[in-house]
């Protein structure tokens, strides 16, 4: 099916009208992470989408992505290496989506903790299902409120509150795999929440468990790829490891009074990744001799750990949420690289360790009969990040501290105007100011009109920012460079928007997007003076592949100017009172302004990105659903005649359906990838420069599977 017939076909939730809908009318979910306070989703001045525990429950999810995958403006993507996902958001990579849990914020491999592509550990550290009340998804910049690194969105897990009576649930899942190439799964969960003692102190705890089975493909090398060496022929090593995955936590609440709540929370995961055959990285001890490389032990594994304190005070018209957070993120099972000659040093552990501590204060206002809501406050944030690479040892500090100041003014009644800014002071690199207009005008009772503009603020991850060797690709035999005169990456966004909403189930929405940021950061190629002498070389050592110098180093620099602009639609339609259909397309044209590379895509996320569902509610206990998703124009590379290259689109369906035995159980299942589409088509291709060896498909998915879970509450 052609993009424009499905988008026609969305289309039709703007036109048509709902049919035996009834008088019923829906209650309005509420959103905080668009102002900071609680308020209707369409009266909040951003672009929000809401996913609640329920709908939550009738897909299988096993980390952060693949819940948030059917947002319009998100684009979900498998790494290539653990299998976890890379969240972008209207065509700005990972490291511009900012994730919070209950607001406060999550570290990310945007420290440098988990190098070489192993950044997507970080979306399965996330509290399991029964644990979660709703995800907001919010997307455009919101450094106003939230600082650096939420220049493409925020997404915020918002937990579930102590209860004030004992209860819990258990969650049995699984998935079997129908085609033998990949392996199964299952995965337990707990939570129980309750009093110690009544109206004054409780606590809720929570438990997961994931166990992810190796896949099991292989397929042969041709002599191109065998040269090439960048292809292990093992599906294991593309994002299919055998893994363990663990998450718990814990969280006292004290309620001296009924206007102030006082919470502890305490958080721990922890993933383990097998590499026993060098399927993620070139094992050091077996690296030959006379030969540089290696860099990793048999297992991989990713631990973290958080502590939070925080205050939430309720005073009349003033509210209050204070915290402190301290979170420690280690990567065990790195190693230092083999040098040639050999050094005592080579195959010791690498230590890779970053630790973040954030002071954060977020107050609310509401003056004048609530025409003004104001929102201001403050943070202080320091940074720790260690690396024990022998060849170049960090041990690095920063601190950073904001005040930010936000107001929703309601100047008539169906029409608000927010102003804000935020004024970021880094010891790097001095002051920044991120101002914020937006406005949100209830034309009708059923429309609504949205747009602002908004400056985004990234600052330069704290491991690049030092001169010198930081890191190494090409498993340890390229060294990456760092730079100290890196400045921080900067946005002007703006987005435009109409909702349709007649409170019974139909919706419908349309909203323009454009965001151009200047000083991106980039690491490029630097050539190698032993290898070829030309203008602009360094000369670093021996740095040698296969027996041969490399034939260049990488360095980070402020190099390039991008635009980013596209369109989202969405919407919802009751074709009867039991049947739902909804979806969403978003098209993204996101292309470099400035640099060698002027004209080309930014980055491989989709183009065109369509998922369409329908909803059957056949009685009070059974309901059944179907999804499709489509995605093309993933950018893959430039060939040799100079023009771009795109990897294959593609199709994929799933069907479901939910049984609700009696009140305590619920019964979810579904088929996945129902067609078994196969993504595996490895094959030559040209580029500027060289021969290449790839998969005609952006990532390796997994192929029909049966998805199957029981949650239990007490």
């Amino acid at each position: 099916m052609r993009p424009v017939y499905a988008v026609t076909l969305l289309g039709l939730a703007f036109s048509v009208q709902a049919q035996q809908q009834g008088n019923v009318k829906q209650m309005e979910t509420v959103v905080v992470t668009a102002s900071g306070f609680e308020q209707v989703v369409r009266d909040a001045p951003a672009s929000i989408t809401v996913i609640t525990r329920e709908e939550l429950e009738k897909k299988p999810f096993k980390n952060l992505g693949e819940a948030v995958e059917d947002v319009e403006g998100v684009s979900v993507e498998r790494g290539g290496k653990t299998g976890g996902m890379n969240i972008s958001m209207r065509g700005l990579g990972p490291d511009y989506t900012l994730i919070l849990v209950d607001g406060k914020r999550v570290n990310r491999n945007s420290s440098g903790s988990r190098p070489n592509g192993f950044g997507d550990v970080d979306t399965s550290f996330i509290p399991p299902l029964s644990a979660i009340e709703r995800i907001e998804v919010v997307r455009g910049p919101m450094s106003t409120l939230y600082g650096s690194d939420a220049m493409g969105g925020v997404i915020n897990i918002i937990t579930r509150k102590v209860a004030s009576e004992w209860g819990g649930s258990v969650k049995l899942e699984g998935t079997v795999q129908m085609n033998s190439d990949f392996g199964n799964s299952y995965s337990p969960s707990i939570y129980l929440s309750g009093p110690i003692k009544e109206d004054l102190l409780g606590v809720s705890v929570y438990g997961s468990y994931q166990r992810n089975l190796a896949g099991k493909e292989t397929y042969p090398a041709t002599e191109a790829e065998a040269r090439s060496g960048d292809f292990t022929g093992d599906i294991s090593g593309n994002g299919f490891p055998d893994s363990k995955i663990v998450n718990s936590g814990i969280r006292f609440a004290l309620t001296p009074n009924r206007n102030n709540d006082i919470l502890l929370d305490i958080e721990h995961g922890s993933q383990r990744y097998d590499n026993s055959n060098g399927q993620l990285g070139e094992l050091s001890f077996k690296t030959p001799a006379g030969i540089a490389g290696g860099g990793y032990e048999t297992t991989q594994r990713y631990d973290k750990t958080r502590y939070g304190l925080s205050h939430q005070g309720r005073y009349g018209d003033l509210v209050a949420d204070s915290s402190i957070i301290y979170e420690t993120t280690e990567t065990k099972g790195r190693t230092n690289p083999m040098s040639v000659p050999r050094l005592s040093t080579d195959g010791a552990p690498r230590k890779l360790q970053y630790d973040n501590l954030v002071l954060d204060s977020k107050w609310n206002w509401s003056l004048l009969d609530d025409t003004h809501n104001l929102t201001f406050g403050g943070q202080w944030r320091e940074q720790k990040f260690q690396d024990g690479l022998v060849t170049s040892p960090l041990d690095l500090k920063q601190w950073q501290w904001a005040l930010f100041i936000e107001d929703e003014w309601r100047i008539v009644e169906n029409f608000a105007l927010t102003l804000g800014a935020r004024y970021d002071q880094n010891e790097q690199f001095g002051g920044n100011w991120s101002p914020r207009a937006y406005a949100v005008w209830n034309a009708a009772p059923q429309w609504t009109v949205k747009g602002g503009v908004a400056r985004g603020y990234r600052a330069p991850d704290l491991n690049i920012m030092t001169d010198g060797i930081i890191g190494l690709r090409g498993q340890g035999t390229m060294p990456i460079l760092g730079s100290s005169t890196l400045t921080p990456e900067k946005s002007t966004s703006s987005e435009l928007g109409l909702y349709y909403d007649d409170t019974a189930g139909t919706r419908a929405n349309i909203t323009f997007f454009h965001t151009s940021f200047t000083d991106k950061l980039l690491s490029n190629t630097v050539p190698n003076c032993r290898a070829n002498r030309v203008p602009g070389c360094l000369d670093l050592g021996n740095w040698r592949r296969r027996g041969q110098p490399v034939e260049n180093f990488f360095r980070w620099e402020n190099v390039d100017e991008a635009t980013v602009r596209g369109v989202e639609l969405g919407g919802s339609l009751p074709l009867t009172q039991n049947l739902v259909f909804s979806g969403n397309y978003t098209y993204t044209n996101a292309k470099r302004d400035s640099g060698i590379e002027a004209g080309q895509p930014l980055n491989s996320d989709p183009r065109h990105m369509l998922n369409m569902r329908l909803d059957w509610a056949m009685n009070e206990q059974m309901s059944s659903w179907v999804r499709g998703e489509y995605r093309a124009k993933q950018f893959s590379h430039i060939n040799d005649q100079g023009t771009e290259e795109y990897y294959r689109p593609y199709w994929l369906v799933g069907v479901g359906g939910s049984y609700q035995l009696n009140k305590n159980v619920v019964f979810n299942a579904s088929v996945e990838n129902l067609f078994n589409k196969k993504f595996v088509d490895y094959g030559a291709y040209s580029t500027t420069g060289a021969p290449g060896w790839g998969n005609a498909y952006y990532s390796i998915q997994e192929g029909r599977r049966l998805w199957l879970s029981a949650n239990i509450t007490f």
